[in-house]
């Protein structure tokens, strides 16, 4: 069903899900037996290598799966930026109160 899918034609896809059983259907909408197709570090670097320098912005690094931002990095990216003071607050007004028809 994926491979229709990736091809663009749906009507394929759509007669692969109605012609699947129940079961089938809760399996995959729960993702049992799917995995994502990562390459190799040799395909990576045997792409990275055939790129001409062109092709290239700056440094290339390539992290190993797990190792980026998680949410208890939130704080540091959401705190204020550059130092700013927090807003200042509305002046208060004197007991004076302007009178309503």
């Amino acid at each position: 069903m994926f491979d229709a899918l990736n091809r663009g034609d749906g009507a394929q896809a759509s007669e692969m899900w109605l012609a699947m059983s129940q079961k089938d259907r809760m399996k995959f909408n729960r993702g049992e037996g799917i995995a994502p197709t990562v390459p190799s570090q040799e395909d990576v670097m045997k792409k990275l290598s055939d790129m001409s320098p062109d092709d290239m912005e700056g440094q290339v690094t390539i992290k190993p799966p797990g190792t980026g931002a998680s949410l208890l990095d939130l704080p540091k990216y959401a705190g204020p930026q550059g130092g700013a003071a927090p807003p200042a607050a509305a002046p208060e007004t004197s007991g004076e109160s302007e009178e309503q028809p």
